[in-house]
């Protein structure tokens, strides 16, 4: 006799595939939730760095100066 739903016991709540069906079934949505989170993470870390500033020194000394400056603040050295 069947038990409530048509299937012997040993195969009650297990699809057409069987364990591998089943585990396909739970991996892909998870999969697809990870690969979603790594994007937005992606996203989130790209747009927060800000650009870097153009790096240029004196030819004097070789110490950071800004872009404008007349004369190093090391050396006075013009620039």
């Amino acid at each position: 006799m069947m038990p409530f739903g048509g299937m012997p016991h040993g195969m009650m709540g297990v699809g057409a595939l069987g364990w591998l069906g089943m585990l396909a079934r739970l991996a892909i949505p998870i999969l697809f939730l990870f690969l979603i989170a790594a994007l937005v993470v992606a996203l989130v870390r790209k747009s927060s760095i800000p650009p870097a500033p153009p790096a240029s020194s004196c030819p004097k000394c070789g110490k950071p100066v800004q872009q404008g400056w007349v004369a190093c603040p090391y050396c006075g050295e013009k620039l």
